[in-house]
């Protein structure tokens, strides 16, 4: 049986708190994931994961402080700029998508359920993709149907903006 050594406690100096907050909101702000976040942290500093995770939250607290708006009107906000990004029809596609990710993760939506519809469509996506517009909605909202969701009521009023 093998034991792991317990690691000694580092304690960082007000200065390096500072530093290390710093750098979590510039990896932030880079879209990095928290999990690098807190490898990159740990590694630099000496710290345990879990310090990491604090601070990371100090982090956080930090930007809403910055931003300067309680954080439900910046959620809400964000999912305004974000539907901005859908419905502008000079936006890519990769930005379209990226903007619907992060609707679904404002919106705390359960993707499992979205990942298991993908698998049961049963067309192909060259055969999705050659649809024309008429027939690309009914499909959309028959798989918003299978999902439970009302086309009609949804946010996107139950219409598909091509680009």
């Amino acid at each position: 049986m093998t034991t792991t050594p317990s690691k000694t406690r580092t304690r960082l100096s007000q200065e390096e708190r500072t530093q290390v907050i710093r750098l979590i909101i510039k990896l932030i702000g880079m879209s990095k994931d928290t999990t690098d976040i807190k490898q990159a942290v740990s590694e630099k500093y000496n710290l345990s994961r879990r310090s990491v995770e604090r601070y990371i939250t100090s982090a956080r607290r930090e930007m809403v402080k910055q931003v300067n708006l309680p954080p439900e009107i910046h959620r809400a906000e964000s999912l305004y700029f974000y539907l901005s990004v859908i419905n502008d029809p000079n936006s890519i596609q990769r930005d379209r998508i990226r903007a619907r990710e992060r609707i679904d993760r404002l919106l705390d939506i359960d993707l499992s359920s979205i990942t298991q519809a993908r698998r049961e469509f049963e067309r192909t996506a060259q055969e999705i993709h050659d649809l024309s517009d008429e027939e690309f909605q009914d499909y959309y909202n028959k798989k918003l149907k299978e999902l439970g969701v009302n086309p009609k009521s949804s946010l996107f009023k139950g219409t598909y903006q091509p680009s």
